[in-house]
């Protein structure tokens, strides 16, 4: 089979990266009114549905793609940054912004929240492939 070595304190790191990023970008002076604006919610709406299980969900899920993320980059056989981020782009490219775009065509979402979606999965995809190709 493969030998993939995975390094399993830059992937926990990672995901920690990408809730920091999630933070920032969805935070009122970045993002977040536009985007509450795309899903049709307000700013007390969010407040109103916030479970604090939804941030341990958030870290799993983006511990989880950077797992298998750190798999594509030990697949490929990318040893550099420059590397990792070709990797990172291409998974994007393929699975995140072409999902999130047939998403948008058939929920009637506005390019708008597809872009600041689907650009926010790129950047922790980037930082994320950063992260695991330097913890090697």
């Amino acid at each position: 089979m493969y030998d993939i070595a995975i390094n399993y304190w830059a992937v926990l790191v990672a995901a920690i990266a990408a809730m920091v990023i999630g933070y920032l970008w969805y935070s009122m002076g970045v993002f977040g009114r536009m985007w509450m604006e795309g899903i049709g919610k307000t700013e007390e709406q969010i407040k109103a549905g916030y479970k604090p299980t939804s941030m341990l969900w958030t870290y799993l899920l983006a511990a989880l793609m950077a797992y298998v993320l750190a798999h594509f980059i030990s697949l490929v056989g990318a040893d550099t940054i420059s590397e990792a981020l070709t990797v990172a782009w291409w998974a994007w490219l393929g699975f995140v912004a072409a999902t999130f775009a047939t998403n948008a065509i058939y929920e009637g979402r506005s390019g708008k929240l597809f872009w600041i979606n689907s650009l926010y999965q790129l950047v922790n995809l980037l930082v994320m492939a950063a992260i695991i190709v330097s913890w090697r």
